[in-house]
């Protein structure tokens, strides 16, 4: 609360005398994210940011110290915000990324920083930058090439390109500095892997930037030859959009950050003729970012995720950054995996189609699905802002899916004991099947609870293999069944089953425990008891269920239907061998048919549509 309220007071005042550091975080995308900033002396409004990203295995406190940023920043007036990536890493578009995060948007998350520093330090939106060494250059340049319009230059040290870098569509031409060292033994200057070389790098944005294949090059002094490199300077000047590309050429310089006065092991020869802190600044203080008042889109949103029947419809929602009302048209694009099929819908902030309030600049509309095949789709945003006639493509898809239902089908005992009774602690494997005729489950994660206290379910997250479509998969793990000596015999418990499918909830499933007493007969064959209800039918319904039962021996037989919460909705008595009920009063949902006689106790369940 004290930080807060600080933070408030720093942006009401025009003037800050000396230099400060804040912590600060925020959710995005389910996560908590944390960032440090640093307002240099003399702070006032409308300062220029820097975004400055620490690499792999590095924290925030270890790369302000390495770089020393903050002390240039001071003399040359910016403000510096250090995000923290997580688990000390970003997802920077590497192909095999091993521990880079892949299913992280860091690139939203860094956007959605920009614009917290603009809602508590006011700082000027069209000059921001961002820079970053080893993988947080590599993260500077997928901001670059995906969330280009939020930035006015970048800079990477020992950072090159890579990865999914191919696939970019740079929304402008961008200036870029770029150093790199002929020794860094970390990220090779030659390229490495799905790792750019350096020359591939600075040839991307040549390309990009339009610029010319004219050169020129500066040796700086060897003032310092103890550190056992130099430093080249090429620059590519004569490029569109009034963009830039200067290369820092290290000569037998390490994987290192020019100046730095703390060194690790493996960083090699670091360069001390030049000051990299100056060179990025003075480069960023040069350019200013011509879109900064461009519409695009900020999220995507699509619903329901999983597809149930072939008359359900999707929607789509987006929310727009339009800061000076451009007149803007707005697409979504929807593909399957595999680009067999393609469809296209428009989005209107009119108050009409599931947009919100009419001009709050949230898009929206709905699609029937009829006609759409079974699998996994992507939905692709395009935002067309007509006063600079520039698309943007909203850097992350979003997915639905048209699978299932994936169901509970079976579970199996992974012990002798397969009869429970109260006080036991079993282990079990459970089956799904996944009901679609052409498509595989994929990425499949259950959840088991319990809604009756007696019986505890300690493995609560189990994941499956993929499920083909049509066939059974068998839980990767066993899952705990403890029952509480105060269970009464004679028992169903209903288990539920969240089934999820690309982490969200999908389809939600029951199967029934039986738990049995010294009461039951004929207890040691549990299938003939089970089997004495033979049919259950039409299940799901919508009214009317019918019950077939055999080796009743002519005896009245109580039946119940007991709601999830244990409410009796329903009795009655079945005097022969089919039995018919009409479940109209009933709302739609889950329940558990109970039939009890002299010999046995079983519950099934059955759903009302």
């Amino acid at each position: 609360m004290k930080t807060l309220v600080l933070s408030i007071l720093i942006v009401t005042m025009a003037c800050i005398s000396r230099a400060q550091d804040y912590i600060g975080s925020f959710e995005f995308d389910g996560h908590e994210r944390k960032y440090e900033v640093y307002l240099p002396q003399d702070f006032q409004a409308k300062m220029p940011l820097i975004v400055s990203i620490h690499g792999i295995t590095e924290n925030v406190y270890w790369y302000k110290t390495y770089t020393e940023m903050h002390e240039v920043a001071d003399t040359l007036g910016y403000v510096i915000v250090y995000p923290q990536g997580i688990g000390n890493s970003w997802n920077a578009g590497m192909i095999h990324p091993d521990r880079y995060f892949p299913d992280t948007d860091d690139v939203g998350f860094i956007s959605a920083l920009i614009d917290t520093m603009k809602t508590k330090w006011d700082i000027d939106l069209s000059r921001v930058y961002c820079c970053g060494f080893s993988l947080g250059g590599i993260m500077s340049f997928r901001m670059a090439g995906e969330c280009g319009h939020r930035l006015a230059a970048i800079a990477s040290v020992s950072g090159p390109l890579c990865g999914l870098a191919d696939t970019w569509q740079p929304i402008r031409p961008m200036p870029v500095l770029y150093m790199h060292g002929t020794r860094d033994n970390h990220i090779p200057y030659t390229g490495q892997g799905d790792r750019w070389s350096a020359q591939n790098t600075i040839n991307y944005w040549l390309e990009n930037n339009q610029c010319t294949a004219q050169a020129d090059t500066f040796s700086f002094p060897n003032i310092v030859p103890g550190d056992g490199c130099t430093i080249q300077k090429i620059s590519y000047t004569s490029c569109s959009g009034e963009s830039e590309v200067i290369h820092y050429k290290g000569i037998n310089m390490g994987h290192s950050w020019p100046s730095s006065q703390t060194t690790f092991g493996s960083e090699g020869y670091k360069n001390l003729d030049i000051n990299a802190n100056i060179e990025i600044m003075h480069f960023f203080n040069r350019f200013e970012n011509p879109l900064v008042n461009m519409a695009y889109s900020k999220s995507l949103e699509v619903y329901p995720f999983n597809i149930q029947t072939p008359s359900d419809t999707i929607t789509v929602r987006a929310e727009v950054n339009n800061p000076e009302n451009h007149t803007v048209d707005v697409y979504a694009f929807i593909h399957d995996e595999q680009f067999t099929f393609e469809d296209s819908i428009r989005l209107f902030d009119d108050g009409l189609h599931e947009d919100g309030d009419s001009s709050d600049n949230i898009y929206g509309n709905k699609k029937l699905t009829t006609g759409y095949p079974e699998g996994v789709y992507e939905a692709d945003l395009v935002t067309y802002d007509s006063t600079f006639n520039i698309s943007y493509d909203h850097h992350i898809p979003e997915r639905f899916i048209k699978i299932g239902p994936v169901s509970f089908d079976n579970y199996t005992f992974d012990t002798d004991d397969t009869i429970p009774y109260p006080g036991d602690d079993l282990k079990i494997w459970f089956t799904l099947k996944n009901e679609s005729t052409t498509a595989t489950a994929v990425d499949i994660k259950v959840k088991l609870t319990c809604p009756d206290p007696l019986v505890a379910v300690p493995w609560y997250l189990i994941t499956t293999e993929d499920i083909p479509a049509g066939e059974s998969s068998v839980s990767e793990v066993d899952a705990r069944i403890r029952i509480s000596e105060d269970c009464p015999g004679n028992t169903d418990i209903p288990i539920i089953m969240d089934i999820s499918s690309f982490d969200h909830v999908c389809w939600i499933d029951t199967f029934l425990f039986h738990v049995y007493g010294d009461t039951v007969q004929d207890i040691t064959n549990p299938e003939k008891i089970r089997d004495s209800v033979t049919r259950i039918y039409p299940n799901p319904t919508e009214n009317i269920i019918n019950i077939e039962m055999y080796n009743i021996g002519g005896r009245g037989v109580e039946m119940e239907i007991v709601s999830l919460s244990g409410q009796i909705m329903f009795k009655g008595v079945m005097e022969g061998t089919t039995y018919q009920t009409d479940l109209f009063k009933l709302q739609k949902g889950i329940y558990f048919l109970t039939i009890i006689s002299e010999d046995f106790v079983t519950t099934r369940k059955i759903i009302k549509l």
